[in-house]
């Protein structure tokens, strides 16, 4: 029995592994063990097993296709593959070439010729070449790209060009292969990444028709190759997303897919853009397209669509991942698959045919089918089983649902019969047990927990009771060596038995029942690692499980699965074989292998109930139908399942309504497990009220009497009191908890003792190593209720070590100094003969035991140097202020002299010993700070006393109380260093236990302290003895006896007023006067208080101030030291730039040296392959010649056959023998299939390898051979001897075509070749010129220096980025010359303003004159316009009368009198009305005055001091300038207003004089209107 011997029936690629293109119009997918060959145009679909070693192969590895021809090839998958070529739709093999790589194959390739490009797999990935045409070997190489996720592609064109990139990689590398006649030559060489992107994740590549290479990384960027050397970006992509990227050409442009959810066209139109996107509903894994109308592209759901810009997408393979099957009994006629666990599809399981489905509410988990009754049972995450019936296959329907618990169902299981099912959850081991059949009530019976992670489970069935057998999990991994058994009676007989293995050698981890009577003591398990089936036995009354018997199941790998029906055993496993059995493991029914041993082999399989199918489920979700071509059907047992369908009991078993679980309206949405629970809690509620409220009654008695009895013993006497302890009626559980409590603070004691050691330790780790060891420690001064912060330089103790190195490089740069004394070289110093004669004259000193000399030589140099510049300039040409603030080493280096790391070296070390004193010089600076601030808290603190002492003193002799807060300031932890070491009481936040006895020790001190104070008060020894020294003449305080109130004469106090008499007159009078006095000097007193009040606030605020200026001054002191250290550093390290520049052009130029010796090996290298290809060219021409002389012998021979014959047949011979059928070359242009054709020709076959156009080439020839259509003339014999030699005619011609072609693509190598001798020496000459560069910018940096300069911001005119390159070409100028240009300007400036001036005088004068001529012009036109009026008006009689009474200031009416005196008195009594308003209004405004100025003075008060402040700051030149110039302004602004108030009064004049004009005209001529003058 073979496997081979069954055919596949059907499959279902649930995943798709592999997706290519073959032609334009047919696409290869497939996973495992088949290929699938789709046509998109027609949706032909053939499928090709791969699935025997000895047939067509061992799985399928990778796959490729031709783009141009109807051919594919894969490799197998194993351990030294064979890789097959074939063609389609025949599936011939045209080549077979075995023992591959020993790992197999990453990837292959067609290329448009006759090559094929594959690569090897781990370790050494070997990149090999052949001509599949002629089944030969062209070359094998190690490639350097040893990655896995190889993607390999060819160009289109001749030569072929190889990318070979790895996903997620940015390597890329691109072989050249030329083909020259029967020689191949390959080369590799490496793209270049785009600068800055040397992170980049390419995932996959293109190659166009016309040559160019396209790349597309993780983000949709597209990368283009330029030259065959480097990438550059063409589209620039960020999208986000986590789908792979992929691309291909489509219709003149770029299809990208990924990262997100679409498909983006882009088309070159001088640059690249996006034309159209297609959005996805899910992302898609590959797009594929070769040269049709539609894109191909792969979702993440395993779907195949067919996509275009101009049509709707469509569907080409369907989501079929399956990830659950089950066959559907008795007759096993369909079958239901899982699909993405929320719909139940219902296929034919003949054909695989899709039936019907059904929708699920729930995420499924568990799926298992009825061994005698078509329905299955579905297990859901929410808890719930729902038995979906299939009777009616057409038709799912859910015909049962039971809400058994909230945990997740995860399997599910039929037995005896299919009349119980068991479902339950493995990992916590709880199952339940449901009994019943379709069409009447199905119960629970009850549920089992287990409490622990179940491996499997099986159920057998006797009279009395079901017993439940369960594997646990008992080892680190997945297997068992115990099984617990449940004997099930009722729900509330549960019995619970435990089994061990007599074996202790296996692990199980399947149990499955035997179909036998005795299937309750002996049953089948799987042992964990092993190839055996065993069968166990269980012994009533014994506990341990004996091995029975053991059975090979066959399989070639260790992990394999049983199932077990009435008729057959079923066993499958990870080598991808399953295995049929009859029930008894004697007799075998037949094997398949439909799955892969690399993918994971098989994960479910099934048997037909007939044995004519076997359907299997691989972990490759690829589901396969293997038709059991052996088997033959037993007819009686086909009769019996035909009568079970056909029954009327099952019809009316799925007729009838089946009763699930159906819980009460009060327990809706909760599970039976809940409902049992509540139920039975009712039920033991009931049972245990009466006895609860006894219980209860008899609890609330004892409670009241131990109440009664404790207080009772609260308030007896003390001799009859007992413990409280006594009353505790739960003495154990009190003494437990006084227990734990007591534990858990031993505990915690523990914790914290070790915990306060462990902080202890890091503590004076961080103390010893921290801390004592800094010579200067860091500290900070605050300003005084301030935010200013001043910290000093915290230093480390001084270091031998770096004293003796700077020592040691003081005296060698002394010594240096010494030597270069008269050898500098200093061109840019102008110098006069003389000088030169000086410097050239030769010295000689004393060198041992002369320092004193030689320091006096340096001395003078440097003198000479500086004698001419000032400090400003010595600051700047030092490039550092540190001269400022020290005195600088004097072993220093010059700027200019620094050209090496030494001397970097060196005058490190001599700046860091100066940074030193530079931080010591600030240090100094803050301790005298400190210090100030040590003296000033001190006398601010008095003052405060002072001021605290004022207002009490001013709060006794004054009734208003003031209430002012005086803060003294307190000093910090940053201040006082030694605070930060130490922890303080007032630094805790609990307060600090106290144990007993410490606490009587400090009540005792207390005690003791307060019993010598109140000796000291009773004691006044001490003031007795001072009076009696003083013999009365001890000073009193005057501010002691103001206190002192006047005491009342004896009168006031022992008479009434009405008896005084003279004398008590005198007495109450004196006192008064005293009171009076006593009063008097209380007020001096206040106000020599206030007054003092003011002088001591005002001055512990300007020494406030000045204090925290001291410390603002500090602050600054830093930044410049600070500015001062970072010159020095600066200065080093732009040396240090410049070395690393020099250093990095001196790289560059060995670089460029190292480039242009490659380059030049290159060329030699490829001369050498150039008289290499010559040589093979030449044997090309030279079997080219001698085909060409054959061309003679076949012209004799055909003459000779033909030269008896008639001159008319020689001439039809002739004719015929000349006749070709119609032949483009072009077409033809490989000479591989050239002479595969000719080889045709003369043998009339028919080659697969052959292309459409050589196979209809020999049709027509073969039609051409036809004796069809002939003159009478030629026989049929004669015409056959023509076709014979016209096909050796033909053979020649064809080879000598291919010999041609040979010939042209070896020039065409050749021409490559010579092609890059030349840029190959371009290069070289490009790399010589940037050789030149790069020594011109190497000496430019020798030959020129940096100078850092230190310059007052004020002084740097240019824009300033940061960078030293700001002032790359930066100007310096004297600062001499600045100022007497400076002045220049300002000379020509006030030329300039002078006579701007005087322009201006000049031009209000004519303006001046101007205007005024302008005036008496206009006047002039006025009154002769005027006097026209004047003469044109002619005056009647009542004008006369009207003019001469205004003239004179009389009325023309004459008024009443009475109208007069009613007027006069109206308007005086508003007058007087008036008045009085006004008076009241000022008399309020008055009040309010006083009570603002009241408030006034008070802010004046407060002000004053800020007011002298800022009479302090003020610059009064440039008040009086702003007030001039306001001043200036407001009297332009004045005249101005002055001015246009007269334009307006005499424009109003103007018309009050034309309208008393055109009055009088009117009353003489009438008119109905007038004209302005001057309007």
């Amino acid at each position: 029995m073979k496997a081979s011997d069954n055919i596949t029936q059907w499959i279902k690629l649930g995943a798709v592994q592999h997706l290519t293109f073959m032609q334009k119009d047919i696409i290869i997918y497939g996973n495992g063990c088949f290929l699938n060959f789709l046509n998109i145009n027609t949706g032909e679909e053939v499928r090709h097993d791969i699935n025997m070693p000895d047939g067509n192969g061992d799985g399928v590895g990778v796959v490729t296709a031709h783009r141009s021809l109807y051919i594919f090839c894969y490799a197998e998958n194993c351990r030294h593959p064979t890789f097959y070529i074939k063609n389609y739709p025949n599936f011939n093999t045209i080549l077979k070439i075995p023992n591959g790589p020993s790992e197999g194959y990453s990837a292959l390739a067609f290329s448009e010729t006759s090559l094929l490009v594959t690569v090897g797999n781990l370790p050494e990935f070997i990149l090999m070449m052949y001509n599949w045409r002629k089944g030969e070997k062209i070359g094998e190489l190690r490639s350097n790209l040893k990655l896995e996720g190889q993607v390999v592609k060819c160009s289109w064109g001749r030569p072929v060009y190889v990318s070979q990139m790895c996903k997620y990689h940015n390597k890329l590398l691109l072989w050249d292969i030329f083909v020259c006649c029967k020689t191949a030559v390959l080369e590799e060489h490496e793209i270049v990444l785009p600068e800055g992107d040397k992170h980049l994740q390419f995932l996959d590549t293109l190659w166009t028709t016309e040559g160019g290479l396209y790349v597309v990384d993780i983000k949709g960027s597209v990368y283009f190759m330029i030259n065959e050397t480097h990438l550059e970006k063409v589209i620039d992509e960020k999208l986000e997303g986590t789908a792979p990227t992929s691309m291909c050409w489509y219709k003149g442009g770029i299809a990208v897919s990924g990262p997100n959810n679409e498909i983006r066209h882009y088309k070159k139109s001088g640059t690249w853009e996006c034309d159209w996107k297609i959005p996805l509903e899910k992302p898609a894994k590959m797009i594929k397209c070769n040269k049709c109308e539609y894109i191909i592209a792969l979702t993440v759901d395993e779907e195949i669509i067919k996509i275009s810009n101009t049509a709707e997408m469509a569907y080409l393979k369907q989501n079929e991942v399956l990830p659950n099957i089950c066959l559907i009994y008795p007759a096993g006629q369909h079958f239901i698959g899982l699909h993405q666990r929320n719909r139940l599809n219902i296929y034919e399981t003949v054909s695989g045919t899709l039936i019907n489905s059904i929708e699920l509410k729930y995420k499924a988990l568990a799926l298992a089918e009825n061994p005698e009754f078509p329905y299955v049972a579905v297990g859901y995450d929410t808890g719930r089983l729902e038995l979906i019936s299939a009777y009616t296959p057409e038709k799912l329907t859910i015909i049962a649902s039971f809400n058994l618990t909230g945990n997740p169902i995860g399997t599910v299981k039929f037995f005896e019969q299919g009349h119980v099912i068991v479902a339950g959850f493995l990992d916590i081991g709880e199952f339940f047990l449901i009994e019943g059949l379709p069409g009447m009530e199905m119960k629970i019976i009850t549920n089992i927990n287990a409490d622990c992670q179940i491996l499997d489970y099986m159920l057998v069935a006797s009279k009395n009771c079901y017993r439940l057998f369960l594997l646990p999990v008992t080892t680190n991994i997945l297997a068992g060596d115990k099984i617990i058994r449940y004997c099930i009676i009722n729900r509330d007989n549960i019995t619970v038995k435990e089994y061990v293995l007599e074996n202790k050698e296996f692990l199980y981890h399947r149990i499955v029942p035997t179909t036998k009577p005795n299937r309750d003591k002996v049953f089948l398990a799987l042992p964990f690692n092993s190839r055996i089936l065993h069968e166990l036995e269980l012994r009533r009354g014994d506990k341990t499980i004996r091995l029975h018997s053991e059975i090979k199941t066959g399989h070639m790998l260790r992990k394999y699965d049983l199932h077990l029906t009435k008729f057959y055993a079923l066993t499958w496993g990870y080598d991808g074989f399953v295995l049929a059995r009859d029930n008894d493991f004697e007799k075998g029914i037949g094997m398949a292998l439909p799955h892969h041993r690399y993918l994971g082999g098989v994960k479910k399989a099934y048997i037909h109930p007939l044995g004519l199918y076997i359907l299997s489920l691989g972990r490759d979700n690829v589901l396969v139908c293997t038709k059991l071509t052996q088997t033959v059907v037993d007819p009686e047992r086909k009769q019996s399942i035909d009568s079970v369908v056909a029954s009327t009991k099952l019809q009316l078993m799925f007729k009838r309504p089946t009763i699930g679980f159906k819980p009460e309206a009060r327990f809706k949405h909760k599970s039976w497990l809940e409902v049992e629970q509540i139920l039975q809690t009712e039920k033991e509620e009931a049972m245990c009220s009466t006895e609860k409220a006894e219980i209860l009654l008899e609890f609330n008695d004892i409670k009241d009497t131990i109440n009664d009895l404790v207080t009772k013993n609260i308030e007896g006497p003390d001799n009859e009191k007992l413990d409280l302890l006594e009353f505790h009626l739960d003495t154990a559980l009190y003494n437990q908890k006084k227990e734990l409590n007591k534990q858990e603070c031993k505990n915690t004691e523990i914790y914290l003792k070790a915990l306060i050691v462990a902080q202890d330790k890091v503590s004076k780790y961080l103390m010893e190593n921290c801390w004592y060891t800094m010579d200067v420690k860091s500290q900070a001064v605050k300003g005084i209720f301030s935010k200013l912060n001043a910290t000093n330089y915290a230093l480390l103790p001084p270091d031998p070590i770096k004293e003796s190195k700077l020592a040691w490089i003081q005296d060698q740069r002394k010594f240096e100094q010494f030597l270069r004394l008269r050898d500098s070289f200093e061109p840019w110093n102008v110098m006069t003969d003389e000088q030169r004669s000086l410097l050239c004259q030769e010295i000689c000193y004393k060198l041992v035991g002369d320092s004193e000399n030689i320091n006096t030589l340096i001395r003078k140099r440097k003198a000479e140097t500086v004698t001419n510049q000032s400090a400003e300039t010595q600051i700047a040409l030092a490039g550092s202020a540190a001269q400022s603030y020290i005195t600088v080493n004097e072993a220093h280096y010059e700027q200019r002299e620094i050209t090496c790391y030494q001397q970097c070296y060196l005058e490190e070390a001599i700046v860091e010993s100066d940074i030193l004193r530079l931080k010591r010089t600030f240090n100094k600076v803050f301790n005298d700070l400190v210090q100030l601030k040590q003296r000033e808290m001190a006398v601010i603190k008095e003052k405060n006393n002072r001021v605290r002492h004022i207002i009490s003193e001013y709060n006794y002799f004054s009734e208003s109380k003031i209430s002012y807060n005086v803060i003294d300031p307190e000093w910090s932890q940053k201040e006082i260093t030694e605070m930060i070491t130490q922890v303080f009481d007032h630094e805790l936040s609990v307060t600090p236990y106290i144990s007993p006895s410490e606490q009587a020790v400090l009540d005792a001190k207390a005690a003791e302290e307060e019993r010598i104070r109140l000796a000291l008060l009773a004691d006044d020894f001490k003031e007795r003895a001072l009076m009696a020294m003083m013999n009365g003449v001890l000073e009193v305080k005057w501010e002691d006896e103001l206190k002192k109130e006047v005491p009342l004469p004896k009168c006031m106090i022992e008479k009434s007023p009405e008896t005084f008499n003279e004398e008590d007159l005198r007495s109450v009078k004196d006192y008064e006067e005293k009171v009076a006095f006593l009063n008097s000097e209380r007020e001096r007193y206040k106000n020599m208080l206030e007054a003092e009040f003011t002088k001591v606030t005002v001055a512990i605020r300007d020494q406030i101030r000045k204090f925290n200026q001291k410390v603002r001054d500090t602050i600054d002191y830093r930044m410049q030291i600070a500015a001062t250290i970072n010159q020095e550093n600066l200065k080093i390290n732009r040396i240090r730039l410049m070395e690393d520049q020099r250093l990095e052009v001196f790289a560059r130029k060995e670089g460029i040296k190292k480039a242009i010796k490659t380059t030049e090996n290159a060329i030699t290298n490829l001369k050498k392959t150039i008289s290499f290809v010559q040589e093979a060219l030449g044997e090309c021409k030279t079997n080219l010649e001698n085909i060409v002389l054959k061309e003679k012998v076949l012209e004799k021979a055909f003459k000779k056959d033909f030269q008896d014959a008639s001159p008319v047949l020689q001439e039809q011979a002739i004719k015929y023998y000349k006749k070709r059928p119609k032949v483009n070359y072009r077409q033809l242009n490989s000479f591989t299939t050239l002479f595969e054709l000719a080889r045709c020709i003369a043998t009339q076959e028919r080659s697969p390898v052959l292309t459409h156009e050589c196979n209809e080439y020999l049709k027509a020839l073969d039609q051409l051979d036809q004796f069809v259509g002939l003159p009478p003339t030629i026989d049929e014999n004669t015409y056959s001897h023509i076709c014979k030699h016209r096909r050796l005619r033909i053979e020649f011609e064809v080879r000598t075509r291919a010999v041609q072609n040979q010939v042209a693509d070896g020039e065409a190598t050749l021409t490559m070749f010579q092609k890059r001798v030349v840029v190959n020496k371009e290069t070289v000459v490009k790399l010589l010129a940037e050789l030149q560069r790069t020594r011109t910018d190497y000496l430019y940096l020798m030959h020129n220096i940096q100078m850092q300069v230190v310059l007052r911001r004020g002084l740097v005119e240019l824009p300033l980025t940061g960078d030293i390159a700001d002032f790359q070409d930066a100007v310096l100028v004297p600062k001499k010359e600045i100022e007497e240009i400076n002045k220049l300007i300002l000379d020509a400036g006030n030329k300039k303003i002078q006579t701007i001036m005087q322009n201006m005088a000049f031009r209000r004068n004519i303006m001046t004159t101007e205007w005024e001529h302008r005036k008496l012009r206009l006047t002039i036109n006025d009154l002769a316009e005027k006097q026209a009026d004047i003469e044109s008006v002619k005056l009647n009689k009542d004008m006369q009368v009207y003019l001469k009474a205004k003239a004179l200031g009389r009325k023309t009416d004459q008024d009443s009198f009475e109208v007069e005196l009613e007027r006069i008195a109206f308007a005086n009594e508003n007058r007087v009305s008036t008045l009085r308003e006004k008076y009241a209004k000022l008399e309020k405004m008055i009040q309010s005055y006083k009570h603002s100025n009241i408030d006034l003075d008070k802010q004046i008060s407060s002000l004053n001091i800020d007011v002298c402040h800022l009479g302090m700051l003020r610059n009064e030149k440039l008040e009086e300038k702003e007030q001039e110039v306001l001043k200036s302004r407001m009297e332009g602004l004045l005249k101005q207003t002055s001015l246009v108030e007269q334009i307006q009064k005499n424009q109003s004049e103007i018309l009050v004089l034309q309208t008393e004009l055109e009055l009088l005209r009117l009353r003489t001529y009438p008119t109905f209107r007038y004209k302005l003058i001057n309007p």
